[in-house]
């Protein structure tokens, strides 16, 4: 259907139409309230056109894109509140739909040399390399429409909070830019070097 944001016919990839593959990569904390997160962060790579998806292989790039956004939360989530989950994109993008190696094959080129004979580990490789090609630009998104540094990390901050947290216990945006721990500090540094893999 046609994107409001650029008038391109171009199919675009919504928040609806990830479903399973929301599900498995976003569900780090016990009811989601991640995906709110996640939501958001789909917005922002959705006013920048990053989620059109007009033929097969811009579908998987775009798939690909969300799990990058998988990535950078458990990169948070490991450094800020040393909780850690590894990254499975071959299981996340397979519980979706079928994933096939040769549309894989033609988005990561010839310039990726595999270090196994093992077809599964060979999928697993190529997919981390797609997502390390894709990273900047979701990076880019992020940072563009979220407020920079200051406001992803306010945002990625406020990731756990669910409905039920009262706003009395709520921080304000200049408490949680201001409250200095190693933690934060490593976030905040992590953001401000670009958020680079860490795991």
């Amino acid at each position: 259907m046609p994107d409001p944001a650029t008038g391109s016919d171009a199919a675009r990839f919504d928040w609806a139409d990830l479903g399973v593959l929301r599900d498995e990569v976003f569900s780090i904390w016990s009811d989601a309230p991640e995906q709110e997160w996640a939501r958001k962060a789909w917005d922002c790579l959705s006013r920048d056109g990053l989620t059109q998806a007009p033929g097969v292989l811009a579908r998987l790039q775009v798939r690909v894109r969300f799990c990058v956004l998988g990535s950078l939360y458990r990169d948070w989530c490991a450094l800020v509140w040393d909780e850690r989950h590894d990254d499975e994109p071959q299981m996340w993008l397979g519980e979706d739909e079928p994933l096939n190696a040769v549309h894989i094959g033609q988005l990561v080129g010839l310039g990726l040399d595999l270090d196994s004979d093992d077809p599964d580990d060979c999928v697993n490789e190529a997919l981390v390399e797609l997502m390390a090609q894709e990273r900047p630009a979701v990076v880019e998104s992020l940072m563009r429409h979220l407020g920079g540094v200051p406001g992803l990390f306010i945002s990625l901050s406020r990731s756990r909070d669910d409905e039920d947290t009262d706003e009395e216990d709520r921080p304000d945006d200049d408490d949680l830019l201001n409250t200095v721990t190693g933690a934060t500090l490593a976030g905040y540094g992590w953001l401000a070097d670009g958020c680079p893999t860490t795991r």
